[in-house]
């Protein structure tokens, strides 16, 4: 029996292409295997979890050492700040308590 809606789905597992057309309200927990692409893109697909108004988890494995490739050496301080207050806004443990910059 194929499945007719995203509506009927309990597990999706996607790439970043799929990703970008789903439009799933009752998104419980997204799952990150790695750095995204970029902290803009970070907040993007975490912040399809819990669209409905509902509690959500998001949680990303990735490894710490290659965290710095999420920010480019072109990037000004004061860029990196906004990005991380824009995850601030949409996650409940404030990152700029977590990470220095």
């Amino acid at each position: 029996m194929q499945c007719q809606t995203l509506k009927d789905l309990t597990v999706v597992v996607a790439t970043i292409a799929f990703d970008m057309g789903i439009d799933k309200l009752n998104v419980r927990r997204i799952i990150h295997y790695g750095w995204p692409q970029s902290l803009e893109a970070y907040y993007q697909e975490a912040c399809r979890a819990g669209r409905d108004g509902k509690l959500a988890d998001c949680v990303l494995y990735a490894n710490l050492s290659r965290m710095s490739s999420l920010l480019p050496n072109k990037r000004i301080e004061e860029q990196t700040k906004q990005a991380y207050k824009m995850l601030s806004d949409c996650f409940r443990i404030d990152p700029v308590d977590v990470l220095d910059f």
